[in-house]
């Protein structure tokens, strides 16, 4: 049924009422968490008498509450999972998110995919083809885009710093070519013959890098990927970009690494040898070459 007329409904003594029910059925220590818990949500909904609905930006600030409040449950609820491990986590801010809608696939992505400790998809070394251990995390970019069809994926990709310099943007770029069409291979069953619905590849961008970044990275002795960097290794980075109410309000999860402000604001244009060899290089350049040989 229609959401707001259930939350309509729910008047103060509606509220007594479930209150006691759950007492009745589940002791006095429910009914002591459940008015517990809408002392909170009132509190946290209800906005001071004579406070406008919207803030200074035309924002709903009862919707900004709710943002704030399920973004900081959910990262300490994160943070005290002993297998977390903080130090790789990257997490939106509350101003990075805009809508209710972006908060649900937040809440999801967070809940149900690995990409919140380490966004990477890995490669054998000197390698196109993706590491079999990283299947589930193809089944989860895919699962997240079927389930909201405006979520988009852009794939950074990288190759080793031990790639030659004439030859490193082409191969970064298969490796994004080949999560990409993992991705959009991916789809689950959705009909009654058993076929399946693929994912469209306008939704999935690859920016092939080179080895611009695992070059700065191999150099971040406190960042979690620096040891495949100095190992020569490249990988594909996972961003899911959700759409906001208006222009200019994409979210992007994971927010993406600081490392790529060194590359880009790099005045002489990154670190690798021979760069007229090794520009970036992004799906504008990929037309009839998917099928080129690296």
């Amino acid at each position: 049924g229609d959401p707001t007329i259930i939350m309509d409904l729910l008047n103060d003594d509606a509220v007594k009422t479930i209150g006691q029910y759950t007492g009745f059925l589940h002791g006095a220590e429910a009914y002591f968490h459940f008015a517990h818990t809408c002392k909170r949500m009132k509190k946290l909904l209800l906005l001071p008498e004579g406070t406008s609905p919207l803030d200074c930006h035309g924002e709903n600030q009862t919707v900004r509450n709710v943002i704030r409040f399920r973004l900081s449950a959910c990262i300490a609820n994160l943070q005290y999972n002993p297998e977390s491990s903080p130090s790789s986590m990257l997490f939106p801010k509350p101003n990075d998110i805009h809508t209710l809608e972006q908060l649900a696939v937040f809440e999801k992505w967070i809940a149900t995919t690995p990409f919140v400790h380490d966004n990477r998809i890995t490669f054998p070394f000197a390698s196109t083809e993706i590491e079999p251990n990283m299947q589930q995390r193809i089944l989860e970019i895919t699962g997240v885009m079927e389930r909201y069809p405006k979520v988009r994926v852009r794939l950074d990709s990288h190759c080793g710093t031990v790639a030659p310099s004439g030859i490193s943007s082409w191969f970064s770029r298969a490796r994004g070519i080949s999560v990409r069409n993992a991705i959009c291979a991916g789809g689950t069953i959705a009909n009654d013959d058993c076929s399946r619905r693929p994912i469209d590849e306008s939704r999935v961008h690859v920016v092939a890098w080179g080895k611009r970044v695992t070059n700065v990275v191999a150099r971040l002795d406190h960042h979690p990927f620096w040891v495949g960097a100095r190992e020569g290794r490249g990988w594909a980075e996972v961003y899911f970009i959700v759409p906001g109410g208006r222009e200019g309000e994409e979210m992007i999860l994971p927010p993406r690494h600081e490392y790529y402000n060194e590359v880009e604001n790099d005045s002489e244009g990154g670190v690798d040898e021979g760069r007229d060899n090794d520009a970036i290089m992004d799906d504008s350049d990929e037309d009839n070459n998917d099928n080129e040989s690296i």
